[in-house]
């Protein structure tokens, strides 16, 4: 059955949809999350027709987020809680830091070997002012200022750590769920659109001897069956499920698709998260709230951090990374902060108590200590502070052996589930102790407060590091198919119409969250696609 593209924009179950039905398109979108969304909505700008394939509905589903369960080997990994299958993907839990990549992380750094991009940053700055735009993050004021100017600003009167060897980076914040609602809003006026919910990708389909893609194969829980036909076909399904599609799609290539030179998967990379020390602060809280992610100065949505700057990064071959100082109340452990921020986060999300009894009897457990820390949080008050919990967070080198490949578990499509085999190494520890070092000696130097060391944790083999749920580099970008596995272009190299969008393509993960390079990405994308069908 043949399913025309209508004269106003559709919503599709695919659950609904007869067997066998063939949808299409112009330009085939597979994930709804902030690439596939960028991506719709900057297509639908231009007039070109869109087919957005989502695995799950507008609402968080189980059943649908038990398709995204895997395995584990090396760093512990839980593939299914990183990331969210419903529209929107996992931007329905967070407002997201947005700061572009420092552009030394784009060029190649000698001590980190597989390290450059196919072009220098100054080639992504006008889409990261696009992004920003897109992002609402531009809004000027009545005297011309913008959000980022005034952030600027503030920091000039905040920042303490006066000292080269340092560098202060100011990150606006995104409001939650902004790229579904301008997403949404674009789809409804675009009548050239279509939106195709719970349908899971389950096989690209190519020609036999060709380079073109043929369709998508995708399948609902139900049971049905539908192809997703078009000219161009994108990929936005995340770090972990772009690489786990492409090795599924071995019908002519056993290796799986684009993967002639054994990368789909390689390099995989996350921001390790390590709690490194104390800092008990000379003069009390105030001069450090600035550095704190959960504090809104001025009610700005922003959050500052401090690197090791640039030159001592080349100087010591470091790897870069971010130093956070969390406030820790009377009452409070980190443990229990984290398992906090884990249920807030997920409940955002899902809007539902999916959680353990574990979980929630971990936090009862505590409730008297977690509710003395509440009212530090609420109050701010100096009276109840008890330290600052410094928190690293880490670019990885980008490893060959550090990879996601195809498990031997199978999901309720029969399809094989996901292992993420993650490493850190002697790179990692190296810059982590440096660094921490580093900030040791200037706030001692400036008299800002005595820094503890957590010696448990430098000196763990392996580092005890928490993921930050950032998939980068399973489906690497260069220039040499022998060492990418798509081109600058974001095009497969072993395809002539199939592309790839989000942080999978990143070559390195560079020193801060990747969400405005992936929206800057994806930007760059849908121009390139409507210069190529024009």
């Amino acid at each position: 059955m043949q399913l025309r593209p209508p004269h106003c924009h559709v919503i599709i179950d695919a659950r609904t949809l007869p067997d066998g039905t063939s949808v299409e398109s112009t330009v085939c979108i597979a994930g709804a999350g902030a690439a596939g969304l960028t991506l719709a909505y900057h297509l639908g700008r231009r007039k070109i027709p869109v087919c957005v394939v989502e695995a799950g509905d507008f609402r968080f589903d189980r059943a649908t987020q038990k398709l995204a369960c895997g395995d584990s080997s090396g760093l512990p990994y839980d593939p299914g809680s990183t990331r969210f299958r419903f529209f929107g993907g996992s931007t329905n839990a967070w407002g997201a830091l947005l700061r572009p990549i420092s552009a030394h992380c784009f060029r190649r750094r000698k001590w980190l070997g597989d390290s450059e991009w196919p072009f220098e940053r100054r080639v992504l700055d006008p889409y990261y002012e696009e992004a920003y735009a897109f992002l609402d993050v531009d809004t000027e004021h009545a005297d011309g200022r913008s959000r980022r100017d005034e952030l600027e600003r503030a920091a000039e009167d905040q920042v303490m750590f006066d000292d080269h060897r340092l560098e202060t980076r100011i990150s606006p914040l995104a409001r939650r769920g902004i790229f579904k609602d301008k997403t949404k809003r674009g789809l409804e006026r675009d009548t050239h659109s279509k939106l195709l919910l719970n349908a899971n990708v389950v096989e690209v389909e190519t020609c036999p001897d060709s380079r073109q893609v043929g369709g998508l194969r995708l399948k609902t829980l139900c049971g049905t069956e539908v192809i997703c036909r078009a000219k161009i076909f994108i990929l936005c399904m995340g770090g972990l499920e772009n690489a786990r599609l492409l090795l599924l799609s071995d019908r002519c290539n056993s290796r799986g698709l684009g993967n002639a030179h054994d990368l789909v998967g390689r390099y995989f990379m996350d921001h390790p998260r390590l709690f490194c020390g104390r800092l008990h602060p000379a003069n009390g809280q105030h001069g450090l709230k600035f550095y704190d992610p959960t504090y809104r100065f001025k009610h700005m949505p922003s959050v500052a951090s401090l690197s090791i700057s640039e030159h001592v990064q080349k100087r010591e071959e470091l790897l870069d990374g971010r130093f956070y100082f969390f406030p820790v109340f009377r009452g409070q452990d980190l443990s229990s902060f984290d398992d906090l921020v884990w249920l807030k986060w997920k409940l955002r999300a899902t809007r539902s108590l999916d959680v353990t009894g574990a979980d929630l009897a971990n936090i009862l457990q505590r409730a008297p200590s977690l509710a003395l820390a509440a009212a530090g949080h609420l109050t701010r008050a100096d009276t109840l502070l008890k330290h600052y919990a410094i928190v690293h967070t880490l670019e990885t080198a980008p490893s060959h052996d550090s990879r996601v490949t195809l498990g031997s578990r199978r999901d309720a499509l029969g399809s094989r589930c996901v292992h993420v085999d993650w490493r850190l190494g002697s790179r990692e520890k190296q810059s982590i102790r440096h660094a921490h070092e580093v900030l040791a000696d200037v706030a001692r130097k400036h008299r800002i407060g005595t820094i503890e060391t957590v010696h448990d944790v430098l000196d763990a083999d392996p580092l005890p590091a928490k993921t930050s749920w950032h998939h980068m580099g399973t489906t690497r970008m260069h220039a040499d198919p022998r060492k990418g596995v798509v081109d600058a272009d974001c095009r497969l190299h072993e395809s002539d119409n199939l592309y790839v969008a989000g942080s999978s393509v990143f070559p390195t993960g560079g020193d801060d969250v990747p969400t405005l390079t992936i929206v800057a990405l994806a930007i760059r994308l849908a121009e390139h696609i409507e210069s190529r069908l024009s």
